[in-house]
């Protein structure tokens, strides 16, 4: 098959080898560090190597088959192959950059001075990070000041002579952590970096910034539309920028280069070019002579402050048809007036929102009583959203209007009245989702569950669990199940009776025998209680290995309750004792070197015919085919028995006796080119 034809085509399910494998690992070698993914930079790097080899060793595998090379030898003839450098290399020039930015981590836990009050602090214009509860810490930072070091450290500056000075924060601030402000004399700058979201970027001109102010703490005490401010009347002072795929470049472009921000690009079609001044509260609109202001649908729900479907909904509503084309960063959007949209939800925006913050977030508090949504109550109870339902119906509950996190119109319902309306079920014990116990609940030191669970964690069938309960008279519980209320038993109380009534015998529990019984003069345990007992001898087994010996040798087996009562099935130790010595008594082939897959025994080294196959570079198949040969004629070699890589018993050839028989094969390969 040609190259070019397989690079074409996915065969057999496996995605493609690019068209171009170089430039694939180029783009690998060459990304860009972006403030959004510089920790895991790496990881990412690393994956998709990863999937550029296996790509290449498979394309390589249909060109050049070499049945049972080793995997590290088939990836370099796949990196030969398409003139790709060698993986050592690779992964060296990915570790450099690696090094490189631990030294980034590592000069920034040292070296940041600590200034004794609030950097920036927050003013009028500071900016909210939207409605609804605080995101996540992964949603609200990016890695800004990292990003920041590792660009001077790639241009070549000397983190020696920078000083980094960290502000405080104060509790009633939005904002949760602090500016740092980053002096390079090196090259005459001054940047005031933030990781929290929202949060604009500074670089300024470490000299023009000194003469305008005279001392730098100065700024530090400015807040923001000061700053916008002193930036406006002093042209060339400084830079104003907010995040965006971008904000690396840029960074580096205004530590290194002019500060200076783009102009909106003039467009000759007939679209209206919006804001792009940093600085313009209207940035991202048009603003028409009329007054008016145009701006695309994400833009005008970012600015109300409502979802884009919402923003839609009301354009709809009110019949609105874009009158204007608007160019944002070279695309062009539909535009719509912001004032008209807008006043559609002014009543929804002048309804009382509920708390962003705080112990009673989500809820809207009137007179002492919490209101909030059906799903807030039911998420904060823990109980299936019909019981809230039930209970709104029961009370007569009226709803009262609220905005909700989300800035929705929403209907709130009291916390308190329906809590107490509940409280009888919410006295009851509650099943549990997850872990060892799933879809039980604890009471009074016992595991209650339905008769289903009990059978299902038993291994016992529904009918012989049904059966001991109501032989029993066993009495009923009533719990929280996972979606609704339900009635259940005490586990150990039916575990019991079952043991009782089968007359299983339970191993003991303490003891030099703890975790068997005897019988007959033998010591009875499960697989996980034999093999852990083999280990304490030094002989190294695992439970697959003691359960391969003990089904395989078809040994006698018994029931029993285990050290967790459970029904299990046990094995006589004393059977599998001399078994697993003799197992382990076989000699283990190299893991490892230039004889791995294979043991010396008698000075001729032994292996399986699919390692013999590999070792001398023949096909497998036609090798078992000749094997298969031999049997039928009763001239097959002998076999020693061995265990292999995994730790399993095999059948292991001479590698002298087989080569001598196919040397007609071996000669075939070596001619090929």
């Amino acid at each position: 098959m040609k190259l070019e034809a397989y690079i074409r085509q996915k065969n057999e399910g496996s995605e493609p080898l690019p068209d171009d494998p170089k430039k694939s690992l180029s783009e690998i070698l060459n990304r860009p560090f972006t403030a959004e993914k510089i920790d895991t930079y790496f990881d990412h790097a690393l994956n998709d190597l990863v999937t550029l080899t296996e790509r290449a060793v498979h394309a390589y595998s249909h060109i050049h088959p070499r049945p049972r090379s080793s995997s590290m030898r088939k990836e370099d003839l796949a990196f030969s192959y398409f003139g790709l450098q060698g993986i050592p290399e690779i992964l060296s020039s990915i570790a450099k950059k690696q090094d490189e930015l631990k030294l980034v981590e590592d000069w920034l836990s040292v070296h940041s001075e600590i200034f004794r009050d609030v950097i920036v602090p927050p003013g009028s214009i500071e900016t909210n990070i939207g409605p609804g509860t605080r995101p996540t810490e992964s949603q609200m930072f990016y890695n800004r000041i990292k990003t920041l070091l590792y660009v001077l450290k790639d241009e070549g500056a000397d983190l020696s002579g920078l000083r980094a000075t960290r502000g405080h924060i104060r509790d009633e601030m939005m904002r949760r952590t602090s500016y740092i402000s980053f002096e390079i004399p090196e090259i005459n700058r001054l940047a005031l970096v933030c990781d929290e979201k929202g949060n604009a970027s500074y670089i300024f001109d470490l000299e023009k910034l000194l003469d305008v102010l005279e001392q730098k703490e100065k700024l530090f005490h400015m807040e923001k539309e000061k700053i916008n401010e002193m930036i406006r009347q002093n042209e060339g002072l400084g830079v104003r920028y907010t995040h965006s795929r971008h904000w690396a470049d840029r960074t580096r472009n205004f530590l290194f280069g002019t500060l200076e921000l783009k102009k909106a690009a003039s467009s000759e079609s007939a679209a209206y070019p919006v804001s792009q001044d940093e600085l313009d509260p209207w940035r991202g609109f048009w603003t028409n002579p009329d007054g008016k202001h145009h701006g695309p649908k994400k833009q005008i729900a970012r600015k109300i402050g409502v979802g884009e479907n919402s923003v839609q909904a009301a354009i709809e509503k009110l019949g609105l048809t874009s009158t204007f084309k608007l160019r944002t960063q070279n695309n062009d959007w539909p535009g719509y007036p912001y004032e008209d949209i807008a006043d559609e939800f002014r009543n929804m925006l002048a309804l009382p929102q509920v708390a962003k913050e705080g112990r009673w977030r989500g809820y809207r508090e009137i007179d002492g009583i919490h209101y909030g949504t059906k799903t807030t109550i039911m998420k904060a109870l823990d109980v299936p959203k019909k019981k809230v339902e039930d209970a709104i119906l029961q009370k007569s509950i009226v709803a009262i209007p609220m905005r909700d996190r989300a800035n929705l119109e929403a209907d709130g319902y009291p916390f308190e009245t329906i809590r107490a309306a509940l409280e009888e079920y919410l006295r009851l014990p509650k099943a549990t989702s997850f872990g060892e116990w799933k879809d039980f609940a604890s009471k009074n030191g016992e595991h209650i569950g339905t008769i289903h669970a009990i059978s299902a964690k038993l291994g016992v069938s529904f009918p012989t669990v049904t059966k001991r309960v109501e032989d029993n008279k066993l009495e009923p519980v009533k719990i929280r199940g996972v979606r609704e209320e339900t009635t259940g038993y005490s586990f150990e109380r039916v575990r019991d009776l079952i043991a009782e009534q089968r007359d299983i015998p339970e191993v003991q529990r303490e003891g030099i025998w703890r975790g068997f019984f005897e019988k007959e003069g033998k010591h009875f345990g499960p697989i996980t209680t034999i093999a852990s007992r083999l280990n304490a001898n030094e002989i190294k087994a695992n439970k697959n290995i003691v359960k391969r010996l003990a089904t395989g040798n078809k040994l006698q087996s018994e029931n029993l309750l285990d050290l967790d009562r459970k029904p299990n099935t046990g094995y006589a130790y004393e059977d599998i004792l001399p078994l697993a010595k003799k197992f382990y008594d076989l000699p283990q082939v190299a893991k490892d070197g230039p004889q791995k897959g294979f043991f010396e025994q008698n000075g001729k080294l032994y292996g399986s015919l699919i390692w013999i196959a590999d070792k001398l570079e023949i096909n497998y198949s036609t090798l078992f085919e000749r094997f298969q040969r031999w049997q039928k004629d009763g001239t097959a070699p002998q076999f020693v028995e061995g265990r292999d890589l995994g730790g399993s018993k095999t059948n292991a050839f001479a590698l002298s006796d087989i080569e001598e028989r196919v040397k007609d094969l071996v000669e075939k390969n070596r001619r090929k080119p």
